[in-house]
């Protein structure tokens, strides 16, 4: 069995079981396929393809709907080799900005996987564009959820990815779906057309999405080799935690399907070389008994490795244990070193803490119930935190776990970013230490949302990574305007208008303010990794910290010795 649509999603472990086959309802896609044909050929006769209208949304139970004016238009892109297939990008006439952005990005990705697949896809791909990423998560082309971050239908082809105001993530997210693009059309003409998808299904989940993160990645990235690593040392079987068998396509999973996929296909590179993998595809595609040592994915694999499954899940364990048995007899630093704080009401996923490091405000996932909340507690007395704010209810409809920070902390005043409507608004709310307890502990004071509006007006569809200012009089927060773009703002925490900072296409994030500015990640590099760099909250101007071609994230700058907190 096989899922309806290939999504790449955020970095939540889960097990999912296999989802069933059913053919996809007519949708936007292929309102705009036919669309694009009336403009081409004229009007269509009474009866003829457009007698059919479909109104959106097609989903009136989707449980937020956010109207945008989506004035839609395509561009047709030839295939760079000269190939049949080439791309039809859809986009919409606000989100013109980020389509020329886009445009670069997707023709290099297109290009290079011509030479990775050794194929030139033969059907044009219907790639449609959304400017942010909140538009795409109203869309109506597939169910979309708050993790997804792009998607692909292997019945029509067709694929969405947002515009995410930060390059790099769009080129990774953008090529992920293009390879489950090159994937599932090569495999359909190794199979000779087949129109049941039947060649695809022959493959596990983790090869299809492994594979999209292999040539996404250029191989195995540092965040999944620390993931192996882990996965290595440190097993947890009682919680699925653990490292799979070669074939091993029941647990589903970011781990196991994405990172473990991605891993299985490094294996197979390494072990028996680069070429195999595009096998894999050619060989899924020879039609044949489906019986246990036929053409079933144990099949597959002897008649492409040319060894029993058996054996290549060995190699397989034994590839991991050289690769990071060695490594770990260097280590230094040992566990007890660190304090784990126990007996939170929920899994932490991020946190931020005051000045002085002795409170914390955490965000919290409740993965039964899908929810998320902000607690805030004395580190000293954890047992007696206070839930600060909940998602999934009116005006905070998501907190955003796992996509981006939402909370910031001062002494004597919190802050955080919340999902309402179309886009994000701020919050504001008093704390204190508690005098009449006889442990220490925290009180909530009053709380008031911010109205915080870009200079141009409209709303912010992104409020990201709030930080205060020393007085405690402004907060900075990395926003996201209709333009698409991610530029740091400055607004009184009294309320008023949004103070434009930085004004460029590149990404920012992990705000912290200190005595002589505001420093930041961003990728306005000359290699495009993220350095550090501060910020002057008056003019505006950028200064480097670090210039090395490596991720730098998460600057904190320390307080002067002597210098008294702030406090609100």
């Amino acid at each position: 069995m096989r899922r309806l649509a290939f999504a790449l999603c955020l970095a939540l472990p889960a097990v999912a079981g296999a989802q069933r086959l059913t053919p996809p309802a007519p949708g936007l896609g292929d309102g705009l396929e036919r669309l694009h044909e009336r403009h081409q050929h004229g009007p269509v006769r009474a009866g003829g393809d457009l007698e059919q209208q479909y109104v959106v949304p097609r989903r009136p139970g989707q449980r937020q709907v956010a109207w945008y004016d989506f004035d839609w238009q395509s561009v047709d892109l030839p295939a760079p080799d000269g190939g049949k297939g080439g791309l039809r990008l859809y986009y919409y006439r606000t989100a013109q900005a980020q389509a020329r952005r886009a445009l670069p990005a997707i023709r290099s990705a297109y290009a290079r996987l011509v030479e990775e697949f050794a194929y030139s896809p033969t059907r044009r791909i219907p790639y449609i564009l959304y400017g942010t990423q909140r538009e795409f998560q109203t869309s109506n082309v597939f169910e979309v959820s708050e993790s997804v971050l792009g998607v692909t239908s292997p019945q029509d082809l067709k694929m969405a990815v947002p515009w995410f105001g930060d390059h790099a993530r769009f080129l990774e997210v953008s090529t992920h779906e293009m390879v489950h693009q090159f994937t599932i059309q090569k495999a359909v003409d190794a199979a000779g057309g087949d129109p049941y998808g039947s060649a695809i299904a022959r493959l596990p989940l983790w090869f299809i999405e492994g594979i999209a993160e292999f040539y996404t990645k250029g191989g195995l990235d540092p965040e999944s080799d620390e993931y192996l690593r882990d996965l290595v040392w440190n097993p947890d079987p009682a919680r699925r935690y653990q490292v799979v068998p070669f074939a091993e396509d029941r647990l589903r999973g970011f781990i196991p399907t994405y990172k473990l996929g991605q891993a299985r296909i490094a294996f197979i590179a390494d072990a028996y070389g680069r070429e195999k993998i595009q096998a894999f595809i050619e060989d899924a595609g020879v039609p044949g008994d489906q019986g246990r040592d036929g053409r079933g994915f144990a099949g597959v694999v002897r008649r492409v490795l040319g060894e029993p499954l058996e054996q290549v899940d060995a190699r397989w364990r034994a590839w991991l244990k050289r690769r990071y048995f060695p490594e770990y007899g260097r280590v230094r630093q040992d566990l007890p070193q660190a304090r784990e704080l126990r007996g939170l009401p929920g899994e932490p996923e991020a946190f931020v803490t005051s000045p002085d490091g002795q409170v914390i405000l955490v965000r919290l996932l409740d993965r039964e119930k899908g929810h998320a909340r902000l607690w805030l507690a004395d580190l000293r007395n954890p047992k007696e935190g206070l839930v600060v704010a909940e998602d999934d209810q009116p005006g905070s409809e998501s907190l955003h776990p796992l996509d981006y920070g939402v909370m910031a902390l001062g002494d004597g005043l919190l802050a955080w970013s919340a999902q309402a409507g179309a886009g994000d608004v701020l919050t504001v709310r008093r704390w204190r230490p508690d005098g009449s307890a006889k442990l220490p502990r925290v009180q909530l004071g009053e709380q008031r949302r911010l109205e915080v509006r870009p200079p141009g007006g409209g709303a912010f569809v992104r409020i990201a990574d709030p930080a205060f200012s020393p007085d405690l009089a402004e907060l900075a927060f990395v926003g996201v305007a209709a333009d698409g773009q991610q530029d740091v703002y400055v607004v009184p925490v009294a309320g008023g208008p949004a103070r434009r900072l930085t004004d460029d296409p590149f990404a920012k994030r992990d705000l912290a303010w200190g005595a002589d500015g505001i420093y930041l990640a961003s990728d306005a590099t000359d290699h495009g990794r993220t350095n550090l760099f501060r910020l002057d909250p008056k003019g505006g101007v950028m200064t480097r910290l670090t210039t090395w071609p490596h991720h730098d994230r998460h600057p904190r700058p320390l307080r002067a010795a002597g210098a008294p907190p702030a406090t609100a």
